[in-house]
């Protein structure tokens, strides 16, 4: 069965995910000159990894983790006793739940968002195309592309070099040699691959201004390290005047793919250039201390955030036996008596896996209560409830989150029967609650309307069928298994 997905938990991973990206690119913004200027322009390459470092926070081991990252949301079997809650399978025709303002917000956001991210993704790939169809082999193998180009590296597994066809005419013999030199370091660095992983994330976060930023000041920096690891084995005069004029010579290049290490590129080029008048080699011993100390503060900073995505204190000890959801409901329609009822809710067992929720019906007196529970990778678990009309099928009004805390939520909404007012709060049932839930089956069946006892009755026969399709499908699938074993 599939996971129940929504476009609140695709907008809450999104959020996660932008703050965490953000917050590394704003700690490169201030570790990046400090560690050009003492390490060298090696070393500030090799900070850039501080950013998958803190987006790979999430994953980081943490100690007494408080809950499992998600829960199964079928099959789910009715409870005992009054059985007021039941899961709605796909085919009891319950009909497609109406999406309030702030779900269809969410909603087109992420549709923009997507949108976005496959103009971006699209135009990548057409653009590496395209230079790919001008590239040929000459006589000895040697990939070309077409004259005025500069040289570059193309493609991951295996890794090309590309010269431009007027390469040995347009460059002195030191210039070529620089030049290979310096594709040289990109082919040992493997530096297409963390082309592709930063394109993949600009794609992801190409609404972020500091994704663009981040471009390109790794790609600079990329360039500016192995123009750096060619001048330190040749530091005399000599070599450094080549290069410069290299540099400027590849300068009228044609434009190069998104995800080729190039020699030639055209804004960075006054900053290579000043980068190379002022450069003084930086002591191998210097750069490493500056490099690991760089990295520290990255993962530093990413087992801050990991810590700080950790449920908050005062719910860890609840938090920590999630056998069930225990809610407490109180409702009064027009001018009737007020309605208590509380509703015990064993959970299945649980698996961990990716983000999904659990959703459960519970009838009330003339409305019912839709109750929505989103386990997160993280280990957060989020209850939310709905208003609907009593057959279950209408939303009066919008989601509310419930803080298992037993704070109240309280919420108002128009029935046929008259002004709806309920509260709902809510607490984590321990094993021992749990095991007496199973075992008394102590949920008392509400007074419901005909309307409501008519869909009671058709959501039973729906899991009822549904139960015998499976038990069908499985009796099937013993005998084709035996059947084959016994061909054999």
């Amino acid at each position: 069965m599939s996971h129940v997905m929504n476009p609140e938990l695709l907008s809450s991973m999104l959020l996660r995910q932008t703050l965490l990206f953000s917050a590394a690119l704003l700690l490169m913004f201030t570790l990046r000159p400090l560690v050009k200027r003492t390490g060298g322009a090696r070393a500030a390459y090799a900070a850039w990894l501080v950013v998958p470092l803190v987006l790979a926070s999430p994953a980081l081991p943490v100690m007494d983790l408080p809950l499992p990252s998600s829960l199964p949301s079928l099959p789910f079997e009715p409870l005992p006793g009054g059985q007021a809650a039941l899961m709605l399978p796909s085919s009891t025709g319950a009909g497609p739940m109406t999406a309030g303002p702030k779900a269809m917000g969410q909603t087109a956001a992420l549709l923009v968002w997507i949108a976005g991210a496959g103009v971006l993704a699209a135009g990548m790939a057409q653009r590496q195309r395209r230079y790919r169809q001008t590239l040929r082999r000459d006589e000895c193998g040697q990939w070309r592309a077409p004259a005025g180009h500069s040289a570059a590296v193309l493609g991951l597994w295996p890794a090309r070099l590309v010269l431009p066809a007027d390469f040995e005419q347009r460059f002195d013999r030191d210039s070529q040699r620089l030049m290979l030199a310096h594709e040289a370091v990109h082919l040992q660095r493997r530096d297409n691959a963390w082309n592709l992983l930063a394109a993949v994330l600009l794609c992801l976060q190409w609404f972020n201004p500091l994704a663009w930023w981040g471009w390109r000041c790794l790609r600079a920096d990329q360039e500016l390290a192995c123009d750096e690891a060619v001048i330190d084995r040749s530091p005399d005069p000599d070599t450094r005047a080549a290069y410069g004029r290299a540099l400027l010579m590849a300068h009228a290049g044609a434009p190069q793919p998104a995800l080729a290490s190039a020699w030639g590129s055209r804004h960075p080029l006054v900053e290579r250039v000043a980068w190379l008048a002022r450069h003084r080699a930086v002591p191998g011993t210097r750069r490493l201390i500056v490099t690991v100390f760089a990295l520290g503060i990255g993962l530093g900073a990413a087992l801050m955030a990991r810590a700080a995505q950790e449920p908050a204190a005062g719910n860890t000890a609840s938090a920590r036996t999630p056998h069930g959801l225990v809610l407490h409901i109180e409702s009064q329609i027009g001018q009737d008596d007020w309605q208590h009822h509380e509703l015990r809710l064993p959970l299945p067992p649980v698996t961990l896996g990716n983000p999904s929720g659990l959703t459960v019906q519970a009838m009330q007196p003339g409305w019912c209560l839709h109750v929505n529970l989103y386990a997160f990778g993280d280990g957060e678990v989020r209850p939310t409830v709905l208003a609907m009309d009593e057959t279950c099928q209408r939303p009066l009004g919008e989601s509310r989150a419930v803080s298992p805390d037993g704070s109240l939520t309280q919420f108002a909404a128009q029935t046929a029967q008259g002004a709806l007012q309920a509260q709902v709060s809510a607490r984590w049932m321990s094993a021992a609650e749990q095991a007496a839930a199973s075992r008394s089956g102590d949920n008392a069946m509400p007074a419901l309307s005909a309307a409501q006892r008519q869909n009671l009755a058709r959501q039973r026969a729906a899991l009822a069928s549904e139960q015998q399709q499976i038990a069908a499908q499985d009796k099937a699938w013993r005998a084709a298994r035996e059947a084959q074993a016994s061909t054999r």
